[in-house]
């Protein structure tokens, strides 16, 4: 609304009945167009508002990133652990398999 204050109605209706306006017309014109402007105007403190929203949002954002991070790292964690007891299995596993060829094929040699 600042901004609108410098708008100076009276002039721009003095304007229109100088090129050939009805002074009633020409008040309501100028009634409606300040009205018109004057709703859809953002003012500094508007701005200031939604600048205070958005850091506070992105706050959250960051905020909500970091706990996301933190659960995959552990995720993450979670699923190498399982990993390597698998392949530790794989590999007691394997290395019995290997214990119990040889010996057969030993026993079998003798």
């Amino acid at each position: 609304m600042a901004a609108l204050m410098k708008f100076d109605t009276l002039s721009w209706a003095k304007k229109l009945e100088k090129v050939g306006v009805p002074p009633q017309q020409a008040e309501v014109q100028v009634e409606l167009i300040f009205r018109a402007i004057d709703d859809n105007i953002c003012t500094k403190q508007d701005l200031r508002e939604s600048e205070g929203n958005v850091k506070i949002k992105l706050k959250e954002l960051e905020l909500k990133i970091e706990e996301v991070k933190k659960d995959l790292t552990v995720s993450i964690e979670k699923v190498k652990g399982s990993i390597n007891k698998q392949i530790a299995g794989w590999v007691f596993g394997v290395s019995a398999l290997q214990a119990t060829i040889l010996i057969a094929m030993i026993r079998s040699m003798h």
